[in-house]
């Protein structure tokens, strides 16, 4: 940590078309520049979709990004996945976003994590304001207009805050995606951010109410978030996910505080624009206290080393997909434009010697349809749509098409692994043979010549060594 002297800039914001006041003071405090060891890093993920009361129209999306979320801390952000909880619609009854379960959790954990340790807080559903006081919807909430009621109904941020700030923890992260539509109406009515959210959760560095804290909004005030139909998850959780994963990662393969906020700010913007239309607008919002984002490292793609490709193997535990895995052993090969090859890009020129230190395991054959399928059974999602050529999702060995990178890479994760790298998939690829191909074209491929322009089972075809 170091010394040094910021100016706190605090904004007191209202309802769309409301005045903004700014106010500007000094303070004086050490910023931290690291989060604790893993031991000390504890998370309370809370997703959810269903509601008991009939007035609170159900989500597609909250319990896939808490999920997601799980995996990604505990693969990427050096979580132990047992101080790792998570409540969300499809759990266990234990584990069932209720309201008595989110604050007997919430106080357990804030009491179990060590002082100096990190206590991360997720919530992905219905959020409400009622006269100035900001609400999250548990499973079991119910509607009302009465501030009191809804206290005793749903969980109070004031009553978030407390917990937090009772338990003495020094670093407190909140990820809210609370605004996705409007609990009391129709689901498609906006559902925008308001400042009883973002005022409830401010919390004071100076008096060393906590040393630091991050709070990262799905939306800024006056917005609401969106849900992708599509992939059944929120943009704003599927950026965090990709940032966290390595689409936000430095040379040195490290996701900042930072970086990370930079991503959800570039990212969530635009793919909302092109998916919901000129109506679609969704700005992520942060505040940030105590911390030097630019050198606070929340994740890791990949460890450092001197080699292209050396993260670890994917778990040893059989695959979610029970698709079938290749051991690729540690080597070396020629990346790029193979010798004779004129059907090069050119930035596969010149090729260039790519170390791996360390084995990893790659899919046997493409996914299949059934192992797509168990998947998205399991996250409840969409199947991809039949593309413009015949692909036939009744056929479970075939290859599954269409899928795009978020998809993709959710599978992955799901299945306990990741998406390989470029430099990865072309090692196993390449099999120690350093020609373009391994064999005859129509051997090893399908052709429009072989193919009758559909998909065909995998494994059919010659495989490389």
């Amino acid at each position: 940590m170091r010394r040094t002297r910021i100016a706190l800039q605090i904004v007191s914001s209202f309802l769309v078309g409301a005045a903004v006041t700014v106010a500007q003071r000094d303070l004086v405090h050490d910023e931290i520049a690291s989060l604790p060891p893993a031991a000390g890093r504890y998370a309370l993920l809370i997703g959810v979709d269903q509601y008991d009361d009939g007035n609170i129209p159900d989500l597609t999306a909250a319990a896939n990004d808490a999920r997601a979320l799980k995996r990604t801390l505990i693969t990427h952000a050096g979580f132990d996945e047992d101080r790792v909880v998570l409540l969300a619609s499809g759990e266990p009854d234990s584990n069932l976003p209720k309201r008595a379960t989110i604050l007997t959790r919430l106080s357990n954990i804030a009491r179990a994590a060590p002082k100096d340790g990190l206590l991360l807080l997720s919530f992905s559903g219905h959020g409400i304001e009622r006269r100035g006081e900001a609400f999250l919807l548990p499973s079991d909430a119910a509607l009302s207009d009465d501030p009191r009621l809804l206290g005793d109904v749903s969980v109070s941020l004031t009553r978030v805050r407390q917990i937090l700030r009772e338990s003495g923890i020094r670093q407190v992260v909140v990820l809210l995606d609370a605004c996705r539509n409007n609990p009391g109406g129709r689901a498609a009515a906006p559902n925008p951010l308001t400042a009883a959210f973002t005022n409830a959760l401010r919390f004071d560095v100076r008096n060393r109410e906590v040393s630091a804290f991050a709070v990262l909004y799905a939306t800024s005030v006056g917005e609401r978030a969106w849900e992708s139909a599509s992939s059944g998850r929120g943009y704003f959780s599927m950026a965090i996910e990709e940032a966290l994963s390595g689409r936000a990662a430095n040379p040195r393969g490290e996701v900042t505080l930072g970086s990370l906020v930079g991503y959800l700010e570039d990212h969530v913007p635009r793919r909302v624009a092109l998916d919901i239309g000129p109506h679609g607008k969704q700005v992520p919002y942060h505040e940030v206290g105590g911390y030097k984002p630019n050198d606070l490292v929340l994740s890791v793609a990949s460890p450092p080393s001197a080699a292209v490709g050396a993260p670890p193997a994917p778990p040893p535990s059989r695959p979610a997909d029970r698709l079938r895995y290749m051991r690729i052993p540690p080597g070396s090969f020629q990346m790029g434009c193979s010798p004779g090859d004129s059907a090069c890009d050119p930035d596969e020129s010149p090729a260039r010697e790519t170390r791996f230190d360390h084995p990893f395991e790659i899919g046997q054959t493409e996914v299949t349809v059934a192992a797509y399928r168990a998947f998205a059974a399991a996250t409840r999602r969409a199947m991809p749509r039949t593309p413009y050529f015949n692909a036939d999702w009744s056929k479970p060995d075939h290859p599954i098409v269409n899928v795009d990178w978020y998809d993709a890479n959710a599978f992955c994760l799901w299945t306990g692994g990741r998406l390989p790298t470029g430099a990865e998939w072309e090692y196993a690829a390449r099999a120690g043979d350093g020609t373009s191909r391994y064999g005859l074209l129509r051997n090893i491929a399908w052709l429009s010549t072989n193919s009758r322009y559909e998909t065909n089972p995998v494994a059919l075809k010659d495989p490389n060594a």
